[in-house]
This record gives structure tokens, sequence and C-alpha cells, in this order.
């Protein structure tokens, strides 16, 4: 049974300082079986998980889900077949430029009394993604396990990894994200990214525009579609909402992906608290 990361549903309470350590507790929450094109029969796996500072402060919990499929199903139904994309030099001169113009607001506060319903975010643009860019994203977020751990945990669990063809190793099945014939053995075309790497890109897009001053309360993101190497994401946003909670300003946010071919990727909410202007009188 593959697991492929679903969506999450974050709340963040406080903020993090340097020097906190940082526990987590996850509880799973349920099991729901579906139907579906990609895979027949299927389970949708959720779970919380709470985030803990060393002063057993709360920080953050998010609602996570992912869908269980049978991997030998989905590589009989092949519902993924499409080529891998290819850039021509004027389009990755221009999605060159516009991850060059990406904006991060700083210390430059973003007043909540300046902000409009229906402001756009200025986009944040990620790819053409490459193996390196998951890499850097394993290396510096996830981790990884190999040598002797991944031996034990395979012995323990067999069908958890796959046989490299080329090689004949076994490896971890999380390599459907660096390996051809990994993914193509989920049912998968290529190599795709990780879940939590595109609501981290989500996150980018929300934080560089609500500046150093702002805080961000929640973020909903939904994976709709795969992001295989080669693709090409535009992480945008627009202001839907905004209001007064007590003493706090909030902005409500919509958020979404959408790549090269058009196709919304991603798509989600947010909630974001920032400064306003004190008057006196």
């Amino acid at each position: 049974m593959h697991g492929f990361h679903a969506g999450n549903d974050w709340e963040w309470y406080r903020p993090i300082y340097l020097d906190d350590i940082i526990s987590v507790q996850e509880q799973f929450t349920g099991l729901e079986e579906k139907e579906s094109q990609f895979a027949g029969h299927i389970l949708i796996q959720s779970s919380v998980s709470r985030y803990y500072n060393q002063r057993g402060e709360e920080s953050a919990k998010t609602r996570g889900w992912q869908i269980r499929a049978e991997r030998s199903a989905a590589r009989e139904r092949q519902k993924y077949t499409f080529e891998p994309y290819t850039c021509s030099r004027e389009e990755i001169q221009s999605i060159q430029d516009a991850v060059m113009a990406e904006e991060v607001r700083g210390n430059n506060p973003r007043w909540w009394d300046d902000v409009q319903v229906g402001d756009e975010l200025q986009p944040v643009v990620k790819g053409p993604m490459s193996h390196g860019d998951i890499t850097a994203f394993v290396a510096g977020c996830i981790g990884g396990i190999s040598h002797g751990i991944q031996i034990r945990e395979m012995l323990r669990h067999p069908s958890w990894g796959f046989t490299d063809p080329t090689t004949g190793v076994q490896e971890a099945i999380i390599r459907v994200h660096d390996i051809q014939e990994a993914a193509e053995s989920a049912g998968l075309p290529g190599s795709y990214d990780y879940g939590c790497q595109r609501c981290c890109w989500m996150g980018d897009l929300l934080t560089n525009w609500m500046g150093d001053d702002g805080f961000l309360t929640k973020m909903y993101v939904e994976l709709r579609l795969f992001n295989v190497v080669g693709d090409t994401t535009w992480c945008r946003g627009k202001v839907i909402a905004k209001r007064e909670e007590g003493d706090e300003r909030l902005v409500d946010l919509e958020i979404w992906g959408e790549n090269q071919r058009g196709a919304i990727s991603s798509k989600g909410i947010a909630t974001i608290r920032l400064p306003y202007k004190q008057t006196t009188n």
C-alpha cells in the first residue's frame, strides 16, 4: 500500500524562537474506504499532530490526510501516462525571470488598514522542478535512511521497498521522489515532489506577503495533482476577506498552485494576523 500525501490543515498559536526545542505528538484519527479511478479501492488515512515547545506550550497543530493505494492496482490502471514536460528556451527564460521577481516583504510592515479585498499576492514561482530541488528539500527538512537502518526496516516489512531493475538493489519506496523506476512501481510516469514540500511553497507565498510583523495563524492546503520533475508551479493568492476579532486584525486569503499546463495542482485558504495603525483621540 503506497502513501500519497494529500493535504494539511495547519493552525499556529505562537512563534518558535531561536533555541526552542519542539516535540511532536501524532495521533491517527481514522481510515475511510473509497473507490478511485487511480487504483480502485483506496483508503484515506487521517491524523492530528500537535507541536509543543520545551515549556509545554502548544505551538501548532495540523490535521493531515493521505491516500493509501495498492501499487499493483495503480500500475495496472495507468491513469497517469503523460510525458514529462520539456521547456523551450523562451519558457525557461520567462520562468527564471518570474523566480527572480519574488518579493520578500521583510521588515516593511504590511498594515491591515491598507489591505483591500481582491488584492492579489505577488506569485512565488517554483520550477522547472528538478531532482536537485527535491534533494535539497530532503536534506533541509526531511532527512532519510540508508545502509543498516534501511536494511533492518526492509527486513521488518519487505513490501515497504522496491527492487531497482538496473542495480538489483532494494531501495526504500520513498525513492519514488527521485528514481524513475520507483515512481513507475507506484503507478506514476515520473518522480514527483513531496506533498509537504508543496505546502511549504504555499507558506513562502504567505510569509513573503505578510512581512516580519505578520503572523500566519491558519493554512489549509489540498494537494490535487501530482507535481512531477519538469513541472513549474506558480503559487498564487488573493485577499477574500478582512475582519476584526477582538484586538486582532485578520485577513483571509484564497491560495492555489497552478502548473505550466494551466491545471490547479493545489488549493486552499489561509488566515494572517497583521499589524494595524493605532489611532488616538
